[in-house]
């Protein structure tokens, strides 16, 4: 049977966002705290050097390298990563 929390999550209207994204996706994971210059032209090259159509970037919880976390909220580095991209085409924050 299939799984129900899968079922569940692709109800989640915070989802629609990245719903029918298609083509080659790179992903690009961080703690974005904060997102900087170099986050962006890391991204820009991946785009260009993979022909990708897409780059979605996942702010992650906690950043390994980073002992004491992340100091700006969850909320807030989405936030700041969603002004950062407005102008980058292809460029998505992941709500997961």
């Amino acid at each position: 049977p299939p799984n129900p929390r899968l079922r569940t999550m692709q109800r989640d209207p915070w989802l629609e966002d990245l719903r029918g994204l298609t083509g080659r996706l790179g992903l690009y994971g961080g703690s974005f705290d904060p997102v900087h210059l170099a986050h962006l032209e890391v991204a820009r090259s991946a785009q260009r050097a993979l022909d990708l159509d897409r780059v979605i970037f996942l702010p992650t919880a906690r950043n390994p390298m980073k002992p004491r976390g992340p100091r700006a909220s969850d909320e807030d580095r989405a936030a700041m990563l969603r002004l950062a991209l407005a102008e980058e085409p292809g460029f998505y924050v992941s709500p997961l």
